[in-house]
């Protein structure tokens, strides 16, 4: 069986703004995990990896059980991918 070579695929660049729209969707109106990371084409360990970074940079905290995301000032639009 030979493979083909379909195109470049190249990573893609999440900013933090971007990281923390997708990480604060989790929870709004249910959503899961799994669901997000579906909607924006990630895997579900992105997100939490994303989750503890933005907490190390002090972007995220804690409250009552769930992560809170401090979203930057500028507005800006995610749209999935």
């Amino acid at each position: 069986m030979r493979g083909e070579i379909l195109g470049v695929e190249r990573r893609r660049y999440w900013g933090d703004d971007e990281k923390l729209a997708i990480v604060s969707a989790v929870g709004v109106g249910g959503a899961t995990v799994t669901q997000v990371a579906q909607r924006y084409e990630v895997t579900r360990q992105q997100i939490y990896a994303w989750r503890h970074e933005l907490k190390r940079k002090g972007l995220c905290h804690r409250m009552q059980g769930r992560c809170s995301c401090q979203l930057a000032r500028r507005p800006f639009r995610i749209f999935p991918r």
